[in-house]
């Protein structure tokens, strides 16, 4: 998931940090990391 950070984090680069950038990248972090704890629980991966 770090690569995957970095990733998003480059994407953001040419954007002032601000409350609403944050968000956003949060957001998108947060989908597929949701996704990999179902995916676990339900013994997928």
């Amino acid at each position: 998931m770090e690569n995957f950070k970095n990733y998003v984090d480059k994407l953001f680069a040419g954007y002032k940090e601000s409350k609403e950038v944050r968000e956003i990248k949060a957001e998108i972090l947060s989908n597929p990391e949701a996704r990999v704890a179902d995916y676990l629980e339900e013994g997928m991966a």
